[in-house]
C-alpha cells in the first residue's frame, strides 16, 4: 500500500510540474545574434538634433524574420538606448532595416571607448527569440556622440550658451543671430569659434569653416551676448528642402585642459525663420 501511494505522488508532481512548464515556457535566448543576422550602428543627420541612433539590422537568411523591440547597452549610456516606436518590422531574407533608438543620458564617467550590445527581439521560423551581441560601430559614432555630450555638460557647469534672436536682412545683405552666454560663477572655459553649417556661413565673400569669438569665462565674468554674421552657405533649393543639421550650432570650446566640439539646436521656431530667410535670401521662396 505504502508504495502505491509513493508511486501516485510521484505521478502527481509529475503532472504539476509539466502543468507548470505549459503555463509559462521560458523565453528562448542566444548568446549572440543568429546565424544570417547583422546589426551596425550608423546615425543619420536627421538624428543628430533629436538624440537617436539608428541600428541597421541585416537578414541574410533564406526566410523572412519578424523584428520587435530593439536595445542598446552600452557603459557610456545612463540607462539604455531603447526602440522609438513601439512596433515590429518584418524583414525579407536579403533585405535590410534602420531601426530608430532614442539615446539616454550619457555617462560622463565612463571611459570614451566602449563596447555596444544590441539585443533583439526576433521571430525566426515561427520562434521567438532573444538574442545580444556585440554591435558593429565601425564609423565611430558613439565615441563622437560621448566626447561632444560630455564636454557640453562639462562647459554648462561653466556657462550656458542660448540662440535668443535671429535678425534676417534682404537678399544680399548680412542676417545676425544673437547667442547669450550666462556664466554659472563656477569654473573656466573658453568659447573659441562657431562652424559654418551646410546651410550658413559668416561672409559671402571669403566663406569660411569657423567665426572666431574668442570668449573667455572665469567665475566674475558677466553674461554676454554675441552677434554672429550670417549669409546662406549656397542656394541650391534642396538645401533648404532637405535640411537636417544646417541650423545645429556647433562651438569650438575648451573647458578646464578639454578641447573639443559641442552642438547646439537653435529653437523650432528659430529654425523656421533662419529656412524662411534662406528662401527669400536665395529668391526661391516665391
Amino acid at each position: 500500500m505504502r508504495a502505491r501511494w509513493r508511486l501516485l505522488g510521484a505521478l502527481f508532481a509529475a503532472l504539476l510540474l509539466s502543468g507548470c512548464a505549459s503555463v509559462a515556457p521560458p523565453a528562448p535566448s542566444a548568446p549572440s545574434l543568429p546565424e544570417g543576422i547583422q546589426a551596425t550602428i550608423i546615425q543619420q543627420r536627421a538624428d543628430v538634433a533629436v538624440r537617436e541612433l539608428q541600428v541597421r539590422i541585416r537578414n541574410d537568411r533564406d526566410e523572412a524574420i519578424t523584428i520587435g523591440d530593439v536595445s542598446l547597452a552600452d557603459d557610456r549610456f545612463e540607462g539604455t538606448a531603447s526602440r522609438v516606436v513601439d512596433r515590429e518590422s518584418s524583414l525579407a531574407a536579403g533585405a535590410s532595416v534602420d531601426v530608430r533608438v532614442a539615446l539616454p543620458p550619457m555617462n560622463c564617467a565612463a571611459e570614451h571607448g566602449g563596447i555596444s550590445t544590441v539585443t533583439l527581439n526576433l521571430v525566426l521560423a515561427r520562434e521567438a527569440v532573444i538574442a545580444s551581441a556585440p554591435v558593429d560601430d565601425a564609423l565611430n559614432v558613439l565615441p563622437g556622440i560621448h566626447e561632444r555630450e560630455c564636454l557640453g555638460e562639462a562647459l554648462a557647469t561653466v556657462a550656458v550658451i542660448e540662440p535668443i534672436e535671429f535678425v534676417p536682412s534682404l537678399p544680399g545683405e548680412t542676417a545676425r543671430i544673437r547667442l547669450q552666454v550666462t556664466p554659472t560663477g563656477d569654473g573656466h572655459a573658453e568659447i573659441r569659434g562657431i562652424q559654418s553649417t551646410p546651410l550658413l556661413t559668416f561672409d559671402a565673400q571669403n566663406p569660411s569653416t569657423e567665426y572666431p569669438i574668442d570668449l573667455e569665462i572665469a567665475p566674475d565674468s558677466e553674461h554676454t551676448v554675441l552677434e554672429i554674421p550670417l549669409v546662406p552657405q549656397r542656394c541650391d533649393p534642396h538645401v533648404v528642402q532637405e535640411d537636417k543639421v544646417g541650423t545645429v550650432l556647433t562651438f569650438d570650446v575648451e573647458v578646464g585642459e578639454v578641447t573639443g566640439l559641442i552642438t547646439i539646436p537653435t529653437p523650432p521656431e528659430m529654425k523656421s525663420e533662419i529656412l524662411t530667410w534662406v528662401a527669400q535670401w536665395c529668391e526661391f521662396g516665391g
